[in-house]
């Protein structure tokens, strides 16, 4: 319930954690693929 009712903060969090984790993955991959 408590998702549903997301404030700025909640939002801005969540995108700051999937931003993170795709540039890492990004990073992962690009050094992969240079090897």
């Amino acid at each position: 319930a408590s998702a549903a009712i997301c404030g700025t903060e909640c939002m801005l969090g969540i995108f700051v954690t999937i931003a993170v984790s795709v540039s890492v993955v990004l990073v992962i991959v690009g050094c992969w693929w240079r090897s």
